[in-house]
């Protein structure tokens, strides 16, 4: 009797290699918040967890010296101005010389620039911040004298977080900017969010043979912090093999 036979199309299929790591997260940007310059605080505008914008203030710093350095050098701009108008207006009569009004002149240009100066070291004794994100705990307090090196908070934008993880070599060059991957936070058993691969390094690491690559993660919600750890699965493709039903197969 003849053997029935079901036709079939082979096909070609990639070989999937499934990738897993460990990644921390950290926050899109984050920043040690210093002074520009040390005295006594007089008025801290936060606390730690608010959300702070761009150019927002933080930390007063008592600032009288500074506040009178700038009147001063508004004064002598003042006068420095007047003088070079009054050689001006009697240029043509012959009463000044050229040399009089070129010292005027400079006169009046250092006088700016002592008062652009008077103006940084007063913009100095107030801390803004440099980016908007959320405030962590301080240490430092109304009254408290601090120096250039004193921590006043860290600051972080955690609306994006990015995780950092290792892969092996072999991979290199089969994950590419804009792959999605899994990501699973420690903290929450079960719990998978989609993460898109914002960059790969360009070096490999020649004693662990890996390199590192970066994903990033919405956090709008606000519900995950900088520092987790992160379980990260992906698969990548490797070579092309023909592909057939498993029935078609005969072992033996």
């Amino acid at each position: 009797a003849a053997t029935p036979i079901i036709a079939d199309t082979v096909t070609m299929e990639r070989e999937l290699t499934r990738v897993e790591a460990v990644g921390t997260a950290r926050a899109r940007a984050s920043a040690l918040i210093y002074p520009e310059s040390g005295g006594e605080v007089v008025k801290v505008h936060f606390t730690a967890g608010d959300f702070v914008e761009q150019g927002d203030v933080l930390l007063e710093l008592e600032s009288r010296q500074e506040t009178l350095d700038v009147r001063l050098a508004r004064v002598q701009v003042q006068d420095a101005e007047q003088l070079l108008a009054r050689y001006r207006r009697i240029e043509d009569t012959g009463a000044v010389s050229d040399s009089q009004i070129d010292e005027a002149q400079t006169a009046l240009d250092a006088a700016r620039i002592a008062l652009e100066q008077a103006e940084v070291a007063l913009s100095n004794r107030t801390v803004i911040a440099p980016f908007p994100g959320y405030l962590g705990l301080s240490d430092v307090d109304p009254g408290a004298r601090i120096t250039a090196s004193t921590t006043i908070a860290p600051l972080d934008d955690r609306r994006v977080l990015f995780v950092d993880f290792a892969t092996p070599e072999q991979i290199f060059g089969r994950i590419q900017p804009g792959d999605v991957v899994d990501v699973m936070p420690f903290s929450r058993d079960g719990e998978s969010l989609q993460a898109r691969i914002a960059g790969v390094d360009s070096r490999i690491d020649p004693t662990r043979r890996t390199f590192t690559v970066r994903a990033a993660i919405d956090n709008d919600t606000d519900d995950l912090r900088p520092g987790m750890s992160f379980r990260v699965t992906f698969s990548v493709p490797g070579d092309p093999y023909p592909v057939v039903p498993e029935a078609a197969i005969v072992w033996g």
